[in-house]
């Protein structure tokens, strides 16, 4: 059977087929519909806040989960970027990792 035969139920906004405006305007109104998009979709748009930062976000936590197992484990988690203390984002990334917020390092330049 496969999956283009369940779209039927839905309404599909894709890429390409409409103004970007008019096709952005149909998704959001239409509860019943589906978004079909490529990377280059997201020009204009913030794919940093929506999508790198919560993967990178995602990546930390990960990262942190191997380095402390247990009650008894230890471990520092250093980023070496300092833009994750000074920009925006580095607050996030610090309530995102809540008890365990990272350390940053600055480098000095």
């Amino acid at each position: 059977m496969g999956l283009w035969p369940a779209l039927s139920l839905w309404n599909v906004y894709r890429q390409g087929t409409m103004p970007r405006r008019i096709l952005m305007q149909g998704f959001r109104e239409d509860i019943s519909s589906i978004l079909v998009e490529a990377a280059g979709f997201w020009q204009g748009k913030d794919p940093f806040h929506a999508y790198q930062l919560p993967r990178a976000i995602t990546l930390l936590r990960q990262g942190l989960g191997r380095l402390i197992r247990s009650g008894r484990d230890y471990g520092i988690m250093a980023l070496m970027d300092s833009r994750g203390r000074y920009r925006g984002y580095g607050r996030t990334i610090q309530w995102e990792l809540r008890p365990h917020p990272p350390s940053f390092v600055h480098g000095g330049s």
